[in-house]
């Protein structure tokens, strides 16, 4: 249903900001990726400390030492590889946040 001649299509308009807008926007929008962000690199390091307690566990049944270091070697791969992607979103997303407010 098309809108009457006499008022103005809402639609097409754009929104101006305020200026405390256009500063708090940019920083909300950095707030919500950065702690979603961190909500997954804490569920991907889980898997890592998961990988650990049940090589412990597999220790205790006293299982092959060449099946427990590919288990070590797992886990610090799986942990170096989330802490390096968390790092590049971390500093992707600051980079993007200075370049809006700049």
């Amino acid at each position: 249903m098309n809108a009457p001649a006499d008022q103005p299509d809402r639609t097409s308009q754009a929104t101006e900001l305020s200026p405390l807008e256009e500063v708090l926007d940019p920083l909300l929008s950095y707030l919500v990726h950065v702690t979603v962000g961190t909500a997954i690199f804490v569920l991907i390091s889980s898997a890592a400390v998961g990988l650990h307690f049940w090589m412990e566990w597999l220790i205790s049944l006293e299982i092959s030492e060449f099946i427990i270091d590919g288990c070590r070697w797992t886990k610090y791969g799986v942990f170096t590889a989330d802490l390096i992607a968390f790092g590049v979103f971390i500093v992707r997303t600051t980079w993007r946040l200075i370049r809006r407010l700049w």
